[in-house]
């Protein structure tokens, strides 16, 4: 007891301390509404604005995109970029007024960043430049970089990434055909980065509170780096000449870098950063890579017993996952860490 309540009060330490008979009901809920830890009313109401501001925003966002490309033939050049440029700069004077420091503010800020993009495309589609799509993704991020460092405003900075991580997708795509170039493994390192930045960002500015966005790019890394360890997987068993031919060198090293991924977030997020979700990406992950790996191997010797085997063996990595996730809740709890 002396050791709980010497500790700085959060709600797994309350949680634990009316487990151990300590606080009473009451005193729980009271103490945890202290924390802002239980929604209230009015946190209630701030969370439905902020759902239909972005809604709102991205509805009427989407309502101009779809306005000019159904309209093309009938607008003239100037009404084209007029409709989008008028808009763009509606935008910047509402997030202007409103201020950054307001959520208002904020959504436009991200919906100029949205039109800004439409502008580009307006003018590719207009002049005929000839440039790869690539290039439209790549100066939409880097015209909005500006604001994205001055909005302080999470989703923009999501978005922002999205557009690298399109942009890294349609330049190897455009650039260098075929599966001779490391475009999932680009792509997984890329997002490894936007994690490690977001999670420097939550311990060093009051404004980036939200966990959804590292969850959100670490289950992209996951899902870059599988692709090229499922290839290997399949590779060595299906009917190529031979391994070496069947997967390109820049891809066989992709099973080492996932098991050194899986590792490192194993070790970071259970002890250091205790995050459930991120736990479970990445025990999903495994479950994929094991039963891909068993089925295939099965598949060799009898079809059939593949897919039972193969279904019995996923309900036993589930029910396996899902113990390993309550225990280390369970630890959590007891040491007061955790979401």
């Amino acid at each position: 007891m002396t050791e709980l309540t010497a500790l700085k009060a959060t709600p797994q330490r309350l949680r634990r301390l009316a487990q151990l008979g300590y606080l009473d009901r009451q005193a729980l809920v009271a103490g945890l509404h202290r924390l802002q830890a239980l929604p209230d009313r009015h946190a209630w109401l701030r969370f439905l604005d902020y759902i239909l501001l972005v809604l709102g925003a991205l509805f009427l966002t989407s309502g101009i995109f779809f306005f000019v490309a159904y309209n093309w033939e009938e607008l003239p050049r100037m009404a084209r970029f007029g409709t989008v440029g008028g808009a763009l700069l509606i935008a910047v004077a509402v997030a202007h007024g409103a201020g950054l420091q307001r959520l208002a503010g904020k959504v436009a800020l991200t919906v100029a960043a949205l039109l800004v993009g439409a502008l580009l495309a307006v003018f590719g589609q207009e002049y005929q430049s000839g440039a790869d799509s690539y290039s439209l993704f790549a100066y939409w991020a880097l015209l909005i970089t500006g604001w994205v460092l001055i909005g302080r405003f999470d989703l923009l900075w999501v978005g922002w990434l999205a557009l690298l991580n399109v942009t890294l997708l349609l330049f190897w795509q455009q650039t260098f055909r075929g599966d001779t170039v490391p475009h999932a493994e680009s792509l997984f390192a890329l997002n490894v980065v936007g994690l490690l930045l977001w999670e420097w960002m939550e311990g060093r500015f009051p404004w980036w509170r939200h966990r959804w966005p590292a969850r959100i790019t670490l289950t992209a890394a996951f899902g870059f780096i599988l692709w090229p360890t499922l290839w290997n997987i399949f590779a060595l068993f299906d009917s190529y000449p031979s391994y070496q031919e069947a997967v390109p060198l820049v891809h066989r090293f992709a099973p080492l870098i996932y098991l050194l991924w899986l590792a490192a977030v194993w070790l970071v997020y259970s002890r250091y950063r205790p995050d459930l979700f991120m736990i479970t990406v990445a025990l999903f992950s495994l479950i994929v890579v094991l039963t891909s790996l068993l089925g295939r191997a099965l598949v060799e010797v009898d079809e059939t017993l593949a897919y039972f085997v193969t279904s019995a063996a996923v309900i036993a990595q589930a029910g396996v996952a899902v113990t390993l996730l309550r225990r280390l809740h369970v630890r959590w709890e007891e040491q007061g860490l955790g979401e």
